[in-house]
């Protein structure tokens, strides 16, 4: 039985490699959401979930110009 400090470095590095591609064919769960969440009156309040990044871009746009720059943001989930 042989342990892993006798493993050769080429064998170790196939394995590795092996194991790299794997996990990266692997399909993400799922896409990602975009909302926008804003401070409105003191409160906070989101935006519809988007699709998009650009959409969400686009509202984070408008929320700024509307309630300011810094009371605005885009929340990945």
């Amino acid at each position: 039985m042989a342990s892993s400090a006798l493993i050769s470095p080429e064998a170790l590095h196939a394995r590795i490699k092996k194991d790299r591609l794997r996990t990266a064919l692997q399909a993400p769960i799922s896409a990602p959401m975009y909302c926008v969440l804003y401070l409105k009156e003191k409160r906070e309040c989101r935006s519809p979930w988007f699709a998009r990044r650009e959409h969400a871009q686009a509202a984070l746009d408008l929320m700024q110009a509307k309630y300011g720059k810094g009371k605005a943001i885009v929340y990945v989930d």
